[in-house]
């Protein structure tokens, strides 16, 4: 038994699924399997039981479950104190563009360190390359980013100085007013939109007529105030305000979110709370 199976144990009691946990911690299911049943046979009891919902907790499992949390918090607290390279870290700042998801990830993030500690945190909404430039200057501790899989590649090659965390991959959606016209049987007549206004969310520009925003609910303010007006969401995004539909695009695009930080950088136990909590929101 050692750290890093409490670290397995505690996600896959977060996320209820060995399926998802182990896509989360970016191993194969088999072998976070074996690590559980490893761990179960050392600790002589079952962890785990399988039921219709998902895999949850024995009761002998909350109790382990509880205290293997407690340990790997503290192994992190230590490691941001005397390992992870900053002595004494008194603020965090996420740089990140208008992803709704993250906005939530970062107000529970924040409430729950307000109650522990004396700590200074920051948010800051911007483009995709100001995100990198504030990582890159140590202006922000973290950036949370949005891309095509299309622009991946050429991501990685244009900041080979970062590292790239994915958070998940969602198909394109189409969000307009739900009673818009060009919505017909729960589909997206795509030839129409060829009129509209594009709300622009996760990019510095777009074809044709374009209207920024900073996220998802400045932009459904703004499609109510235009006659014709969309804009582009990924399916990951799931709080689409009342009066809207979410419609999937024909173009078939997916968007990929990423936690970016720099390349010689090692994820503090902050950090490392803070992905668990964007995880935790999709």
């Amino acid at each position: 038994m050692n750290l890093t199976h409490l670290r397995y144990i505690v996600e896959v009691a977060r996320t209820g699924s060995i399926t998802k946990a182990a896509q989360n911690l970016y191993m194969g299911q088999p072998n976070l399997s074996k690590s559980i049943k490893d761990l179960e046979k050392s600790v002589g009891t079952a962890i785990f039981m399988r039921t219709s919902k998902g895999v949850v907790p024995t009761k002998k499992g909350e109790e382990i479950i509880k205290y293997a949390r407690s340990l790997v918090k503290q192994a992190d607290e230590f490691d941001e104190k005397f390992i992870g390279g900053r002595t004494e870290i008194k603020s965090f700042t996420v740089a990140a563009n208008g992803i709704d998801y993250c906005h939530n990830a970062f107000e529970h993030f924040a409430a729950e360190y307000e109650r522990e500690r004396e700590f200074s945190l920051f948010y800051r909404l911007c483009s995709t390359e100001r995100v990198f430039e504030l990582v890159e200057s140590g202006e922000a501790d973290i950036g949370v980013i949005r891309i095509t899989e299309a622009e991946e590649a050429n991501a990685r090659e244009e900041h080979k100085g970062f590292k790239f965390q994915l958070i998940g991959r969602g198909e394109e959606k189409i969000l307009l007013n739900e009673t818009d016209p060009a919505i017909k049987d729960g589909e997206i007549d795509s030839g129409k939109l060829a009129e509209y206004s594009e709300i622009v969310l996760y990019a510095s520009e777009g074809e044709g007529k374009c209207i920024g925003a900073y996220d998802l609910n400045s932009g459904c303010r703004l499609i109510s105030a235009l006659n014709k007006g969309f804009m582009r969401i990924s399916a990951l995004d799931v709080n689409v305000p009342s009066g809207f539909a979410a419609v999937k695009s024909e173009e078939n695009r997916v968007y990929c979110d990423y936690m970016v930080f720099g390349e010689g950088s090692r994820l503090t136990g902050v950090e490392r709370e803070f992905f668990r909590c964007l995880r935790g929101e999709i």
